[in-house]
């Protein structure tokens, strides 16, 4: 009995002098972006429970460290969590300790440059790509432009959604429309007016290019809502470029709106006064030949029945007044574009003279 008894007392004694010492929370953060190293100023956070506890950060050493009472922290799991503008934790899922009666718990979290993680993931997703598995890739470019936005991330990503879209018919919804993507938007706003122009241009092309573009992405949306309003951003950030209008001009005429691919290429004119690449006036002012004639009919239909049709004979008008202001570019040049656009020209006259 007395020897039961004198156990007992040292087993109270025992545990009261565990939980009479503090749990010493300690441990670093280091950089694994050779060369690694410590990293300065971050800011530990402890999450126990519901509890977020900041733990005292040595910006010198790259060290932390923190006092828990044992009687509310002994036997907890206590899971890591390291902010910082510049890095982000390797692995969060790893970065979990469970805590003794008292005593010091140790862990090192390792952490990586934001850019450099987002490089890794990147690369995973190329060798996705080449297996032929883009939902994994388009995922993998997520889960990196969401450590680290750049403008390369988030043109392959674009890249890699047309080539999907050349191999299979859909893909999931999260994957479809850029253009409404709250992180996509917000990041394109901090880009230059070159960059932004290059990237919905790039994602105006690759909706132009699906099979069709008016199947719809979702209840509202369709590959050619997507492809109109990216070539508009386009348009916005470079106006003098002529691609985002021969994007969408390409775009209207494979759907079969040959109105509207017209009133893209008088866009075009209208918004930028003086062209002086004389390339470019041709090969649009033949475009928006060809749109008049798939409208209209011209020149097969009655001159007479163009000009009573409002909506025709304007048409006619500012396309003779757009070859007129350029006539000197083609007037002695011997190109079948330029001939062809000679020959047109009095035939829009005699349109516009019948009213």
């Amino acid at each position: 009995m007395m020897l039961k008894f004198i156990l007992a007392i040292q087993i109270v004694f025992f545990s009261a002098g565990c939980f009479s010492k503090n749990i010493f929370v300690v441990g670093s953060v280091i950089n694994q972006t050779p060369p690694s190293q410590h990293v300065e100023n971050a800011k530990v956070i402890l999450l126990v429970n519901e509890e977020r506890i900041e733990a005292e950060y040595l910006p010198s050493k790259g060290t932390f460290s923190k006092r828990l009472a044992p009687d509310k922290y002994a036997k907890e799991h206590i899971a890591f969590l390291v902010l910082h503008t510049d890095f982000v934790q390797v692995d969060p899922e790893r970065d979990r300790v469970r805590t003794g009666f008292s005593g010091k718990t140790e862990h090192h979290i390792n952490v990586r440059t934001k850019e450099h993680l987002a490089d890794t993931l990147v690369l995973s997703a190329k060798k996705s790509a080449l297996t032929g598995d883009y939902i994994k890739a388009l995922d993998q470019l997520d889960s990196a432009s969401a450590i680290y936005q750049s403008f390369d991330i988030y043109s392959y990503k674009v890249r890699l959604i047309g080539d999907a879209l050349k191999t299979q018919s859909t893909l999931p919804i999260r994957h479809m429309d850029l253009t409404t993507d709250g992180d996509f938007l917000n990041y394109t706003k901090g880009l230059s007016d070159l960059e932004r122009y290059k990237l919905f241009l790039q994602l105006g092309h690759v909706y132009t290019n699906v099979p069709d573009p008016e199947k719809e992405i979702d209840a509202t949306t369709s590959y050619f809502d997507v492809a109109v309003s990216a070539y508009a951003v386009a348009k916005k950030a470079n106006p003098a470029n002529a691609r985002p209008y021969q994007g969408e001009y390409k775009l209207y005429q494979k759907t079969g709106n040959h109105f509207d691919a017209a009133m893209v290429i008088q866009s075009y004119f209208d918004n930028n006064a003086v062209i002086k690449k004389g390339s470019t006036i041709r090969t649009f002012l033949g475009d928006w030949l060809t749109s008049f004639e798939k409208v209209t009919g011209f020149p097969y239909t009655s001159r007479e029945d163009i000009a009573k049709d409002t909506l025709y004979y304007d048409m006619a008008k500012r396309l003779l007044v757009t070859i007129q202001q350029y006539e000197s570019i083609f007037k002695h040049d011997n190109k079948p574009s330029s001939k062809r656009i000679r020959d047109a020209t009095t035939l829009l006259k005699n349109i516009v003279e019948r009213r």
